[in-house]
């Protein structure tokens, strides 16, 4: 049962605070937290997401969207979910989030006081000379996503709007339980010879994808800081997304990339079609690219992370 292995592993945690002077959870939250309550070390915490919803979402339970989830009160067992994370979260000196979005979001949704929330960007890897790799679409323009296939990906509207672009075929980079329903669809299109699902790759043959198709496209309902972008802009691929959550926090429409609606797939046929038709248009949005990525370096990344840890364990 959930509570004992979440009793068992806190218990197994706990002996490891003994020698430590913070701890930094960037995963099992809970667990932490009450590992922590007796040694009451310095304690971070990372919010990548909501774990809640992410869990409810794969277990059933629920099928309402991020943004619509914050909203609404569920029953008893999700709640207990929200409020031991809640309470983890309020245990912690100082919770670390990707973006200005998340930061909103924990302090009016989820009741952890401002002044304890530090907003540290994600980083990325700079620009390299690897070249790119030989991809199995034999179509004239090459569109790409990268994504875990989950609903809120939009993985099927970015499918759906290829009948309305000709000789343009999709690379879908990852994996998740959409694929087979994925795969149905782009059958039921006859889209098979435009369509490729590649699975999960080595992360060393992401950039050199990417590098191999003409957009990246992020069709998501909601993000927090979405790693894909920076490394779709690291790669020189341009970029179209959708406006919404951490998003709009590294592309400005029409500046270092394109963003649309999540909701109109005529608009995102469109905005692809704006940048697959005017080379100089997306040579301007890769070289924006390039230099938007100066605030997201590794060293940049740690250096916060570490002044926050050693800020922390003197308080």
């Amino acid at each position: 049962p959930r509570s004992r292995r979440l009793l068992t592993l806190a218990w197994r945690m706990a002996a490891n605070l003994r020698w430590a002077d913070a701890v930094f959870s960037a995963g099992l939250l809970v667990e932490t937290a009450l590992a922590n309550v007796v040694f009451r070390r310095a304690m971070l915490a990372r919010v990548p997401g909501d774990i809640v919803w992410e869990r409810a979402t794969h277990k059933g339970w629920i099928s309402v969207g991020f943004e619509e989830f914050q909203l609404q009160r569920y029953g008893r067992s999700i709640e207990l979910r929200r409020a031991l994370r809640n309470w983890a979260l309020c245990q912690a000196q100082t919770v670390v989030v990707p973006s200005r979005y998340t930061q909103n979001l924990v302090v009016r949704r989820w009741g952890v006081p401002e002044s304890q929330v530090r907003v540290v960007l994600n980083s990325v890897s700079p620009p390299d000379h690897r070249p790119a790799l030989e991809v199995p679409i034999h179509t004239r323009w090459r569109l790409t996503t990268v994504c875990r296939l989950i609903p809120l990906k939009q993985v099927d509207r970015i499918i759906a709007a290829l009948p309305d672009l000709p000789d343009t075929g999709l690379l879908v980079i990852g994996d998740g339980p959409e694929r087979p329903r994925l795969e149905v669809l782009t059958d039921h299109l006859n889209l098979r010879e435009r369509v490729c699902f590649v699975g999960n790759v080595p992360q060393d043959q992401v950039r050199p994808l990417l590098k191999a198709c003409d957009v990246f496209v992020l069709y998501s309902t909601t993000e927090n800081m979405p790693n894909a972008v920076l490394d779709a802009l690291a790669a020189g691929t341009p970029v179209v997304a959708t406006a919404v959550g951490g998003t709009v926090e590294i592309i400005r429409h029409a500046q270092n990339g394109w963003l649309v609606s999540p909701h109109d797939e005529t608009e995102l046929a469109n905005a692809i079609r704006t940048i697959l038709n005017d080379p100089a248009l997306a040579a301007r949005l890769v070289q924006a690219g390039y230099a938007s990525l100066n605030g997201f370096s590794r060293e940049r990344m740690l250096r916060e992370i570490v002044q926050l840890i050693e800020k922390a364990r003197l308080c």
